[in-house]
């Protein structure tokens, strides 16, 4: 059988004849309200307000998955999961396993976070694909799925506003002790809107601007609404000042209209609005900058060079910290809980001082060692598969999307923070749902 993008050209974009069969408009409507309370969930993990003992983002997970079981329970006998979903299954028995492994060798009591989270995306993206069957229904959904982004950006620009009582408001709801200090500090804000950090923030608006370009790329006609979503989306990152999430956004969205060929005058005119843009946050860039390359008393570290000196505050903890942490256990690791629950444990690793392992792969060997980095391994090569089942220009976006990802995880934890995971496997599982469709 023929891969995707050795598809004729005139099938291989979502073209109506790529679908053959369209979903009837009931089912489209509840793929948008279905897309809706996802969209909801994923935008307001930050926020701690309970309802009962499950969380506001928990309440709109609950709902999707409810609506997509009562809506479509005729589909559920043919289900079968994708690739998206197994590689979450297994990373989700792993770290089932590797804890209760680590809690009994250790003596301290078992701690399930990235068991209980990667859990509520497994059932997110299956919620997502039960109700997809056709383009139809996939459009839908991805509309209802970013339609809250741009309400999502707004409110994080509004913590740049110089209004205390806005910003607080903002962190009562999504509360984060680095933005608060600032606050209290007087020195320029980062924005963490309801994801609850700048960098989760930052990765959540990169990832929904990926959907609403994978919306633009399967729609016929083009739609204003989506462009300006997109650059309201690139001033939410901006307000971040998170340099790698802001790269990231910038390549993503000039892959795309580069690969398109389509309004590269509109990708011109974006450059300038977006200078334009950082011409009105310049203090607060020009803060950043001297706090990556200025001379920072009580800092601790400077930078070197070209390398700025948040790298170079992370080389001396991985080289000082991490590395011989790790090498105490190197295969199953220390925990889930071991920064959660940092220095409580009787036995917890002398070396660690710093309460983040400032990376995404040195916190999955700190976590559950070597075993569960090649797992988390495995989930990217499952999102890769199902990038590569797209059509070309799509596939291009999403892989450059990816592999960007995991750059940046070099740094920061991507793929465990609040704000990618979810939207993430949201859409690569959705995608996925179609493409198989169609090809079968």
């Amino acid at each position: 059988m023929r891969t995707v993008s050795h598809l004729d050209a005139r099938t291989v974009r979502y073209s109506d004849h790529a679908y053959p069969m369209q979903s009837p408009s009931g089912t489209s409507r509840s793929a948008f309200l279905i897309g809706l309370l996802l969209g909801a969930a994923v935008s307001t993990v930050g926020v701690t307000s309970r309802l009962g003992p499950l969380s506001i983002s928990e309440i709109f997970f609950s709902c999707a998955i409810l609506s997509s079981l009562l809506f479509n329970a005729r589909r559920i006998p043919t289900y079968r999961p994708g690739k998206v979903e197994l590689g979450i299954l297994f990373f989700v028995l792993t770290t089932l396993v590797l804890e209760l492994i680590n809690s009994l060798a250790l003596g301290h009591e078992p701690a399930f976070y990235l068991t209980y989270n990667w859990t509520i995306y497994l059932f997110a993206v299956f919620a997502a694909r039960l109700c997809l069957a056709s383009r139809g229904e996939l459009r839908s959904f991805l509309g209802g799925f970013v339609l809250l982004v741009p309400l999502a950006a707004v409110i994080a620009l509004m913590q740049l506003l110089d209004n205390p009582t806005i910003s607080r408001t903002i962190l009562e709801l999504a509360p984060n002790a680095g933005a608060m200090a600032r606050l209290e500090e007087g020195a320029p804000p980062r924005a963490s809107g309801l994801i609850g950090h700048w960098t989760g923030l930052g990765s959540y608006l990169v990832a929904m601007a990926v959907a609403v370009l994978a919306l633009t790329l399967m729609s016929a006609s083009r739609s204003n609404y989506r462009m300006i979503a997109l650059g309201v989306i690139g001033l939410g990152v901006l307000s971040t000042f998170t340099f790698s999430v802001i790269i990231t956004y910038i390549l993503v969205v000039a892959v795309y209209f580069i690969k398109t060929k389509r309004g590269l005058i509109l990708l011109l005119l974006s450059g300038i609005f977006g200078f334009v843009a950082s011409a009105f946050l310049a203090d607060s860039l020009a803060f950043r900058v001297f706090q990556q390359y200025g001379d920072n008393a009580g800092a601790f570290s400077s930078s070197s060079g070209l390398i700025p000196e948040t790298v170079m505050f992370r080389f001396s903890i991985w080289i000082n910290e991490t590395l011989p942490a790790v090498l105490e256990r190197p295969v199953t690791g220390w925990g889930q809980g071991v920064y959660i629950q940092f220095g409580q444990w009787t036995h917890f690793p002398e070396d660690l001082l710093w309460r983040s392992p400032e990376s995404q792969w040195f916190s999955v060997l700190m976590q559950g060692g070597l075993l569960l980095l090649v797992v988390i391994g495995y989930v990217i090569v499952q999102l890769w598969r199902a990038a590569s089942m797209q059509e070309s220009q799509l596939a291009v976006v999403l892989k450059t999307f990816l592999l960007l990802c995991v750059a940046t995880a070099f740094t920061v934890p991507q793929f465990t923070n609040a704000g990618l995971p979810a939207v993430l496997f949201v859409l690569f599982g959705a995608l996925e749902r179609v493409a198989r469709s169609r090809r079968s």
